[in-house]
């Protein structure tokens, strides 16, 4: 989405401004919870994948509402990021479309991490099987943007210029980072997951994944429309 030659932060729109003061209360809440009521709320709300319980069915949900404790500055940067990223999709594509996406998000991050928890959880020690955070709303938003972009040039946040399968890349690359750094494998499926599910929104959005109950057509939601000047002397989009 384009705004300037260089950074600039985006409108906040009004459906992602809603999603981060529901983030940030919902912290806000854990931490008064965990350290003057002692109510393990974290516990209570994020995925424990190792698993299966009663708390497993709200836990594939709430996952993203907790955060850990002494990490106060890695969620509000969180939070700045899903402003960067997920406000220019609502200005294109309109706000049902990005609460779609946003529930995609939770449940393609939430759902991998749980089956593949399941699977290593008894042959696999010393690694976190713990998914929270918000941080598969920015993933996915940031694959989504990609796929849209695909064929195009993007330029991250006005700093580097690269091609939407590099976007992807880099991203993956990061999951594998902090895999490595956390050795935390529901939070590395879930971002992963989180990706996958943000491409295919995209794919589905524009009618090349076929809906149940419907016949596939040849019309799309991405519509080219040729101007005066060619495609390729296009200017970078940008990430922000």
């Amino acid at each position: 989405m384009q705004y300037a030659s260089g950074f600039s932060f985006p409108p906040l729109t009004p459906f992602i401004k809603r999603l981060i003061i529901a983030l940030l209360t919902a912290y806000i809440v854990e931490l008064i919870a965990i350290n003057f009521l002692d109510i393990r709320i974290f516990a209570l709300l994020a995925l424990d994948t190792s698993h299966l319980g009663l708390v497993t069915i709200w836990q594939l949900f709430t996952y993203v509402l907790v955060d850990e404790p002494s990490a106060v500055i890695s969620m509000l940067v969180g939070l700045v990021f899903i402003w960067l990223i997920l406000s220019p999709f609502e200005i294109n594509f309109g706000t049902r479309r990005t609460e779609q996406l946003c529930a995609v998000a939770v449940v393609s991050a939430s759902v991998p991490a749980l089956l593949i928890g399941l699977l290593t959880s008894s042959f696999l020690s010393g690694v976190g099987t713990i998914l929270f955070g918000s941080f598969p709303l920015a993933y996915a938003g940031i694959a989504a943007m990609a796929m849209v972009s695909k064929g195009r040039r993007l330029s991250l946040f006005g700093l580097w210029s690269m091609t939407a399968g590099q976007l992807l890349m880099l991203m993956a690359g990061l999951s594998v980072l902090f895999f490595l750094a956390t050795k935390n494998v529901a939070m590395f499926v879930g971002s992963l997951g989180s990706l996958g599910g943000g491409s295919w929104f995209v794919l589905w959005m524009s009618g090349q994944v076929p809906r149940i109950g419907s016949k596939r057509t040849s019309s799309r939601w991405l519509r080219l429309i040729r101007g005066g000047r060619a495609e390729t002397h296009r200017p970078p989009r940008w990430i922000n």
